[in-house]
C-alpha cells in the first residue's frame, strides 16, 4: 500500500516559467508505505515506512527554452 499527499507550487519569474527557460517548484506533503502479508487471515509479516514531512525544491533549467525539445523534429529523417 502506498499513500501520498503532496502539494506543489511553482514560484519565480512567470515569463521564464511559461516559456520553460527556468522552472522552480516547491513540493510539500507526506507519504506512507506499508507491506502486510496475510496467510489464512493471519498476519505473517508487516513492514512500514514513510516520511511525515516532505519538502522538495526542484529547479529545471533549459537554456533554449521551448526550442530545446524540438531537436528531433528539425533534422531530416535518416535514410537508414
Amino acid at each position: 500500500m502506498d499513500l501520498a499527499v503532496t502539494q506543489s507550487k511553482r514560484y519565480g519569474n512567470l515569463f521564464l516559467d511559461m516559456l520553460a527557460f527556468n522552472r522552480k517548484t516547491w513540493e510539500t506533503g507526506w507519504n506512507f508505505n506499508a507491506l502486510i502479508v496475510l496467510n489464512h487471515d493471519e498476519v505473517v509479516y508487516k513492514l512500514w515506512s514513510g516520511e511525515p514531512n516532505l519538502e522538495r525544491f526542484e529547479t529545471k533549467k533549459k537554456p533554449l527554452g521551448p526550442l530545446q525539445e524540438l531537436d528531433g523534429t528539425l533534422r531530416p529523417p535518416s535514410p537508414y
